[in-house]
């Protein structure tokens, strides 16, 4: 009993908090405010990774588990992109374009200079390993600017 108390702390360890959401450290690097990660990415040369999701929405918090953890191309997402997620309806400031996203969770690969979308928006079940490697594929010219 005493082992499985101590498993849970040393896990709760690994995680952090962004945005509202629970992330756990070594996977994505989530920021939580678009502002913020726009002058991150145009500061070191990226793109931006937007991920608009609803506060309550259990799809939105299963993405992240099944999309963004221990998954094989995590690494070249936080190379090549500045992440963010924000909550639809609690940020002060993102592009109008994210507002009227047919389905949430909508994953946006932004260039960061210009503010216009690099890639078609994946969206609800869209966003899984499949979807995103074939966008890393498809948009591999311009991350490497």
């Amino acid at each position: 009993m005493q082992f499985h108390g101590v498993r849970i702390v040393v896990h709760m360890i690994g995680m952090m908090w962004v945005g509202g959401w629970l992330v756990a450290a070594g996977n994505v690097h989530w920021l939580g405010d678009y502002d913020a990660a726009l002058m991150q990415a145009q500061r070191t040369h990226k793109s931006l990774m937007v991920l608009v999701v609803r506060g309550q929405c259990s799809r939105c918090r299963d993405v992240i588990r099944t999309a963004f953890m221990d998954r094989p191309y995590v690494a070249q997402l936080n190379r090549a992109f500045v992440p963010v997620i924000v909550t639809y309806g609690h940020q002060d400031r993102f592009p109008n374009e994210m507002y009227f996203s047919p389905e949430l969770p909508a994953l946006f690969f932004v260039d960061s200079r210009t503010e216009v979308f690099a890639a078609p928006t994946l969206v609800g079940r869209q966003i899984d390993a499949e979807h995103i490697q074939s966008t890393l594929r498809r948009i591999a010219h311009t991350l490497s600017r």
